[in-house]
């Protein structure tokens, strides 16, 4: 028998994912219909995309920048198995936050410069947003926990310290 704290539960483990691959809007106590129909789906902001995107060998490619690739998208599946892990609940949002700042960290091995950093540090703020505006609207429907949305905060914070100290670099 699912509980309704279980079907909360199971809600907001999908949160994550539609952060991820794409959008929705809260489902709240009045709404009747189970919350996978509940569900509406918005289109996949580009930046979402480019950041779980694995990348492709070069013909060019180096034993060393090779393996930097084949990091970055083990980091990627990575996120992809925590993301659909804390979507069947048996994960949780700092799992999938952790595996995401490996694929950051994968992202600024493979930069070139500051400017290459500086744009994977803001496209990762944009989808750290995201996941706090969701976490925020499940918190104001009364569905989310306020730890989830502490720990949605902190990832934006952290990611914004981080483009302000790329910044301060000469």
């Amino acid at each position: 028998m699912i509980t309704s704290f279980s079907r909360r539960l199971v809600f907001a483990g999908s949160v994550i994912v539609l952060c991820l691959m794409g959008g929705m809007r809260p489902v709240t106590a009045q709404d009747e219909a189970p919350q996978e129909e509940s569900v509406e789906r918005a289109p996949v902001n580009p930046k979402v995309l480019e950041f779980v995107k694995p990348i492709a060998d070069d013909d060019n490619d180096d034993e060393l920048a090779r393996k930097m690739k084949e990091r970055h998208n083990v980091a990627v599946k990575l996120l992809d198995t925590r993301v659909e892990e804390y979507r069947r609940n048996i994960g949780n949002l700092a799992l999938v936050l952790d595996a995401a700042r490996l694929v950051i960290d994968a992202k600024l091995d493979l930069a070139m410069d500051r400017d290459e950093q500086l744009a994977i540090f803001e496209s990762a703020l944009e989808v750290a947003r995201l996941i706090e505006q969701h976490y925020q609207s499940l918190s104001d429907a009364g569905i989310g926990t306020s730890s989830e949305l502490q720990r949605a905060k902190l990832a934006r914070v952290t990611v914004e310290v981080q483009i302000l100290k790329l910044k301060r670099q000469p």
